[in-house]
């Protein structure tokens, strides 16, 4: 599964920041390796068996409070 990943996603990354450094997106490119290593590392370390927290759990943190305001406010309605 590793190289799986490997050979899939490093292409991918690869042909893209190509087309940003084409451009001269610096900053685009910047944000992209950034993003996509940490997607890379996640999803090796997920291949590799590691205990890795839940992303969902640290939206949810966020966004609860958010939708449970929304939600009252339409039922007062």
């Amino acid at each position: 599964m590793k190289a799986f990943i490997a050979f899939v996603l490093l292409p991918l990354m690869g042909w893209q920041l190509g087309q940003l450094v084409r451009r001269r997106a610096w900053k685009e490119g910047a944000v992209y390796i950034v993003l996509m290593g940490l997607a890379l590392l996640y999803s090796w370390g997920y291949a590799s068996g590691w205990s890795l927290p839940n992303p969902y759990d640290y939206l949810d943190l966020i966004f609860r409070p958010v939708t449970l305001w929304i939600e009252s406010a339409l039922k007062s309605l």
